[in-house]
């Protein structure tokens, strides 16, 4: 019947207890961007998806939890609704000491407490379920890794705890799909385990471990790539599985065979996609950020030492067995290498399916890395919401003139399929062989294109020499044909002739087309109208110009050509080639480099073998 000695008493109990330990002695690492982002945010500037911005108070002082950042992009609430800047408060307070910081926390804490009610509700401040599941890990760190400090005030704490439940049966209620799954249910299962004296704590212990398993099983392929074939959203779904995993193994509890099969299989899918520097493929939805820290962690908790020799270009761990080149065949995705050093050959080839959610219209698209150099590049995401989405449009992004690919009569790809039943089988669509690597695949979903049409490609890595794109075009009647080809900003561009060549000082590529068309070929870069063309955007929320080579050619029906792709260090020493035969089966070429001996290749694009 005492309301006050009974919250004492809650707060005493949490105090002195030893449960959720883990979270109590939090790791202190000096950061001096942390500090300088941390000293921003007692400014009222935060930051969200790209952007910074000062965010306003309301009359009565309160934050206003509804601002939308300079770009009036929503995804800039989501982010400070979901609690991300009180982390970068916290690691700051601990670094420095600075009492400020942990003021800044708890005033925050109290104001959006107060401002929200304490609802989970996507009405509240919020777009979707992902803020009520990402605030709560945040809430947790914060709880148990500031019960020794005075200005994490007992008022602060009481509201968190009576706003635990509604959080967990919320995201019991509102799952989402795909990687949101991952997200929800891992905020579900961190307030069961960190809070377990809730009566509902087992439930949601339970509920959410099920829900877990039932998402990785049904959402990442054999391979270990998460369906929605996105970089980032792998990551993400990948991310909250291992906080689960961990939560489950800081708490001492059992961890399911298959969900912890599947955080293997997802960090091997990734460890093996990266680029030499580090960087996932840009493909899809994702962002171009480093993962070496998480990587080297992940390969000292699951004893890799074949992710370890990845992600440090072979300084330590063991050199992977076998070819440095990887087929993923129900992502559809052929990562080719000539080493695992910083400057080797890596290339992504995807003739696999659009992915469950978060995809492009980019079917037999690649990128190429060489020579320590982006060189053939994604596109990237822009924004979702807002005025850089307005400016770039949001479908436009997904389109497939962003991609390395074809418009045919000035149309892109439509969605032909979203998930692989059954994967690519070796021998019939892939190869990786010592001396190349070889894919091949088809799509016939153009959007607003009358008659038929298919597009065949294929993708032979010369191993330590470079690449040959062979496309073949089946349609009932003439079609305006605009391959593209997007270069990363940093890279010089020139024509001669229909060759299109890098001019860097270090890391270099050619690209010139083969066959019988009469191409035509322009450089646009920074282009907004007739629509936006020749940009790339490494991360959400930014862009800038970058070459787009736009060749364009007609056809009087079905058609098959070819493009060689030659890097080189500082001159690229492009071989004479020969398009000796092009039909509907691929390609015979002849092939000669400086100072060797003619060879013969035959490229096919629907069926049959390769022939060296």
């Amino acid at each position: 019947g005492d309301a006050t000695a009974a919250c004492k008493a809650l707060l005493a109990h949490y105090r002195d207890t030893d449960q959720v330990d883990w979270l109590r002695n939090p790791p202190i690492g000096k950061n001096e961007e942390t500090l300088k982002l941390a000293d921003e945010i007692l400014g009222d500037i935060y930051h969200g998806y790209g952007d910074k911005g000062k965010v306003p108070r309301l009359p009565d002082g309160h934050v206003d939890w509804t601002h939308r950042g300079p770009n009036n992009d929503r995804q800039f609430a989501n982010r400070i609704n979901r609690h991300a800047h009180l982390d970068t408060l916290m690691q700051a307070y601990l670094t420095s000491r600075n009492k400020a910081y942990l003021q800044r926390i708890d005033l925050d804490l109290r104001d959006w407490f107060i401002a929200s009610g304490g609802e989970p509700s996507k009405e509240r401040f919020g777009t979707s379920h992902l803020e009520p599941a990402l605030r709560i890990p945040i809430w947790a760190r914060l709880f148990y890794g500031l019960q020794e400090e005075d200005e994490f005030h007992p008022a602060t704490r009481l509201l968190m705890l009576t706003t635990v439940a509604g959080h967990a049966e919320y995201l019991l209620k509102n799952t989402g799909r795909n990687n949101w799954v991952a997200m929800t249910q891992n905020g579900a299962l961190t307030c069961g385990i960190c809070w377990p004296e809730f009566t509902r704590s087992n439930t949601w212990r339970t509920q959410s471990l099920e829900r877990l398993q039932e998402n990785a099983d049904n959402s990442v392929y054999p391979d270990g790539a998460q369906n929605e074939l996105t970089a980032s959203y792998h990551m993400v779904s990948l991310r909250n599985f291992v906080q689960a995993f961990e939560l489950m193994k800081n708490a001492g509890q059992e961890i399911p065979w298959r969900f912890a099969g599947t955080v293997v299989g997802m960090w091997t899918y990734f460890a093996y996609v990266l680029r030499p520097d580090g960087t996932p493929p840009l493909n899809n939805d994702s962002d171009l950020d480093p993962h070496i820290e998480r990587l080297t962690e992940a390969a000292s908790l699951h004893d890799r030492p074949d992710w370890l020799y990845i992600v440090t270009n072979g300084k330590k761990g063991r050199q992977p067995e076998g070819s440095p080149s990887r087929c993923f065949p129900w992502a559809g995705h052929l990562i080719s290498r000539n080493g695992w050093d910083a400057n080797a050959h890596w290339s992504f080839f995807d003739v696999g399916p659009s992915g469950s959610g978060h995809q492009h219209f980019d079917f037999g698209h690649i990128s190429i890395n060489a020579f320590g150099r982006h060189l053939i590049v994604d596109s990237g995401r822009y924004a979702y919401q807002g005025r850089i989405a307005e400016r770039f449009h949001r479908f436009m992004a997904k389109h497939t003139r962003r991609h390395k690919t074809i418009l045919v009569d000035g149309h892109g790809q439509g969605i032909e399929h979203r998930v692989f039943k059954d994967p690519l089988q070796e021998d019939l669509h892939w190869k990786v062989e010592e001396a190349y690597d070889f894919i091949r695949g088809s799509g016939e979903d153009y959007d607003n294109v009358e008659g038929k049409l298919t597009h065949y490609r294929s993708m032979l890595y010369l191993r330590n020499k470079g690449w040959i794109i062979t496309d073949r075009i089946e349609t009932d009647r003439s079609r305006k044909l605009k391959p593209l080809w997007h270069f990363h900003p940093e890279c010089e561009v020139s024509i001669t002739g229909l060759r299109v060549s890098t001019l860097n000082d270090m890391g270099n590529l050619n690209v010139t087309p083969l066959g019988s068309i009469d191409w035509e070929v322009e450089l646009v870069e920074g282009q907004d109208k007739p629509h936006p063309q020749g940009w790339y955007s490494e991360r959400y929320g930014e862009y800038e110009p970058a070459p787009c080579a736009v060749y364009t050619g007609q056809v009087s029906g079905s058609a098959t050509f070819a493009w060689l792709l030659w890097p080189g260090n500082k001159e690229v020493e492009t071989p004479r080639v020969v398009l000796e035969e092009a039909n509907e089966s691929g390609i015979i070429i002849t092939l000669t480099e400086a100072g060797g001996k003619p060879k013969t290749i035959r490229i096919p694009v629907k069926e049959g073998s390769i022939n060296l």
